[in-house]
């Protein structure tokens, strides 16, 4: 069970992402915001508030599924010969610490809220595969 998506094609079924709200009253789609509430010799402690996320009903030999993204994050791709092509395509939020090599660090995640969603049929992971054709560079997505 194999269908090949050109960029093209993805770039059209992109005009139809429908933000979904999980903090706040916009309905535009906001970036997720990430503060340094507090930094000194104890600890640093960030505050990172996700507000929502896009979706967008993407057709896959015949089952439809939502594809869901995090405005301004990174959703985890498979490329070339990295597994784990074929499982859910899960949007993630990102922050890079820099932490000395003398120091030694625990890492505590507090949430302070959920939202649990039902009847979704998350993006299955493609596995990305860059193709030169005379010249000209592509990438297309191989599902399986």
């Amino acid at each position: 069970m194999k269908s090949v998506f050109m960029l093209s094609l993805l770039m059209i079924s992109g005009l139809g992402a429908e933000w979904q709200r999980f903090v706040g009253s916009s309905d535009a789609p906001i970036v997720p915001d990430k503060k340094v509430m507090k930094s000194d010799s104890l600890g640093v402690y960030i505050r990172t508030t996700v507000f929502g996320f896009t979706e967008e009903d993407t057709t896959i030999d015949n089952k439809t599924f939502k594809r869901v993204e995090i405005p301004g994050e990174l959703v985890e791709q498979a490329y070339q010969d990295t597994a784990p092509a074929g499982k859910p395509q899960i949007p993630y939020v990102r922050l890079l610490i820099a932490v000395p090599d003398s120091a030694e660090f625990d890492i505590e995640v507090n949430t302070y809220g959920s939202t649990q969603l039902d009847d979704y049929l998350v993006y299955p992971m493609p596995l990305v595969v860059f193709e030169d054709t005379d010249g000209v560079v592509y990438y297309t997505e191989v599902y399986t």
